[in-house]
């Protein structure tokens, strides 16, 4: 890819840079107008495509270079010689216009070939003074009859339209079996109907089944009925008895206690379950000490105060994936030394120390402004950037260069970049 530069731009038409866009000798491009701008020594912006406009010709003219001469209000363009007129003067001039004797009132009309001046007659053009009547007097209206009524006035040529009246339209309706239309109103003899003409579950209405009647010991449905059976009358009068003493109830439950901590009883006499939870013994007998652990009336100890201000201390710490020794912390994910697996850390990382060495091939960091020399509070005294090692090649470098003020690449190639001005 090839190295760009763009200039500063703007999309909006006739906008202009402001002095304060650009430094002297900086370019500018309206990409809708097309045109150029720079900052002169002045400080004025100054347009740089557009033609040379005074009442004198430019000095030092080249070939092709343009001038508008505010005093013939011509365009003229050099010719390597001299300034001539770019374009035509007067229509007379042009190759495809013939004037002859020109008077007011005429036009240019095309017979053609070319375009030539006539007076409205000879381009058969109707005077404006007959214009109007002459048109509405060739304009008419024929009425073919039907609803409603149409009429034209060729004096003011005004189109006068009258609608259809109620009449009219009424007489496009009529009446059907138990309907009547009357003076436009419409009207239903509902004595057309009866029941008849209704059928169960017919759009107009639907009967539902329902409970009519409880007789004794028979239950009635829709006309049908279901008998309750006998044995259940134990009077023999026809009334069912369903009541059943709460001690034959009570008498038909048992409760069984296993054994275990806690206990569970019944009482079939009054119905009541009694349920008595495990004591404080029963609750510690489950628990033992182990190494480093004691536990003693349900007080757990580890052999020294662990709340969250006290200080911890423990030999050295080893487990699978972590080593503590004096002066060195080994994180291993994995547990197999192979430096792999994940290791994350949840907030803030803070590394006091003169030297972060990171032994790995890909690094990927969020941040997205790297700052280097962070600890610089002064005036700045060092240079900063980025060196690529290349083993067996010099090194190569992105330096920022305090002495100079400016970014040093060692008059290195640059390639496949883009260097935009912005925007105005």
């Amino acid at each position: 890819m090839a190295t760009k530069i763009i200039l500063k731009k703007s999309s909006t038409g006739g906008g202009v840079p402001l002095a304060a866009d650009l430094d002297n000798g900086e370019l500018a491009v309206n990409l809708v107008d097309r045109k150029i701008y720079t900052k002169d020594n002045g400080g004025t912006i100054v347009k740089l495509d557009g033609a040379y406009v005074d009442s004198s010709a430019p000095g030092n003219p080249a070939e092709g270079d343009l001038w508008y001469d505010t005093t013939n209000n011509l365009l003229k363009a050099h010719n390597g010689s001299s300034f001539v007129s770019a374009g035509y003067a007067t229509l007379a001039a042009l190759e495809d216009i013939t004037i002859t004797s020109a008077a007011d009132g005429e036009i240019l009309r095309y017979d053609g070939s070319g375009w030539i001046n006539n007076t409205l007659a000879e381009a058969g053009i109707q005077a404006e003074a007959d214009t109007t009547a002459d048109a509405r007097a060739a304009i008419s209206l024929t009425d073919n009859g039907g609803d409603g009524s149409a009429s034209y006035n060729s004096t003011t040529g005004e189109i006068q339209y009258t609608g259809p009246s109620a009449a009219e339209t009424r007489a496009h309706f009529s009446g059907a079996t138990g309907i009547a239309i009357s003076s436009g109103q419409v009207s239903i003899d509902f004595t057309e109907f009866d029941t008849g003409d209704i059928a169960e579950g017919s759009k107009l209405f639907h009967t539902e089944e329902r409970v009519q009647d409880v007789t004794g010991a028979q239950l009635v449905t829709n006309g049908s009925h279901t008998n309750i059976t006998a044995s259940y009358d134990d009077a023999g009068d026809g009334a069912i008895d369903l009541a059943v003493s709460d001690a034959t109830i009570r008498g038909k439950v048992s409760v069984t206690d296993t054994g275990g901590d806690g206990s569970l009883s019944y009482n079939n006499g009054t119905g009541v379950f009694t349920y008595t939870g495990p004591n404080a013994t029963e609750v510690r007998a489950h628990f033992t000490g182990g190494t480093g652990v004691s536990i003693v009336n349900g007080s757990v100890a580890i052999g020294q105060a662990v709340a969250t201000s006290d200080d911890v201390e423990f030999n050295t710490v080893t487990t699978d994936t972590l080593k503590v020794s004096t002066g060195t912390i080994t994180l291993d994910p994995t547990a197999d030394g192979a430096n792999t697996g994940t290791v994350v850390v949840a907030g803030n990382l803070t590394v006091n120390g003169t030297t972060t060495a990171v032994n790995s091939n890909e690094v990927n960091i969020g941040d997205s402004i790297i700052v280097l020399n962070s600890d610089e509070a002064g005036t700045p005294s060092q240079d900063g950037g980025i060196e690529i090692e290349r083993g067996t090649s010099p090194n190569k470098s992105f330096i920022w260069n305090e002495g100079s003020d400016a970014w040093d690449l060692s008059d290195e190639t640059l390639q496949g970049v883009v260097i935009d001005g912005g925007t105005y």
